[in-house]
């Protein structure tokens, strides 16, 4: 038998390797991609660009959803906007690049429900949440003042 056969793993053995280092992170065998399951914390600019958006619709009611990167473009970056799907808190429209508040969202934005704090996320698929809780005020933390942004409510 040829030595360089024992390099070769079964998919088996692969997964097994993968499931084992996927909490520190791990370089697959099979794509030699790195895949790590990642912690991410509901934060101030999260909070804030959902605020923003929601404002959008509260002043567009006739809209149905928003192309958030051109629409947050105008005031901040719209980069970690998308994750706020792993909490529910927006939708994907079925346009192209298109999103939309969902109720739990508004509810968020209106500091009506409280969410995880953090939720876990692996090959960006959601796997699970904190039992901790946060507010919109939580999450905006001293970076933001609630009450100015939210300036009128979103009833």
């Amino acid at each position: 038998m040829n030595d360089t056969m024992n390099l070769w793993k079964t998919l088996d053995e692969a997964i097994a390797e993968m499931e084992e280092g996927k909490v520190k992170g791990i370089v697959c065998p099979c794509c030699k991609q790195f895949a790590k399951i990642y912690n991410r914390k509901l934060n101030s600019a999260m909070a804030y660009s959902l605020i923003l958006v929601a404002k959008y619709f509260e002043e567009n009611p006739h809209e149905s959803s928003v192309h958030v990167e051109q629409y947050l473009s105008k005031t901040t970056r719209a980069t970690d906007f998308y994750k706020l799907r792993f909490w529910g808190l927006i939708e994907e429209s079925d346009r192209t690049s298109h999103w939309m508040v969902s109720p739990k969202g508004f509810d968020f934005v209106n500091n009506k429900v409280k969410v995880p704090k953090k939720v876990a996320i692996y090959n960006n698929e959601f796997i699970g949440e904190s039992r901790d809780q946060t507010s919109i005020v939580e999450a905006l933390g001293d970076k933001f003042d609630f009450s100015e942004l939210m300036g009128s409510s979103l009833d």
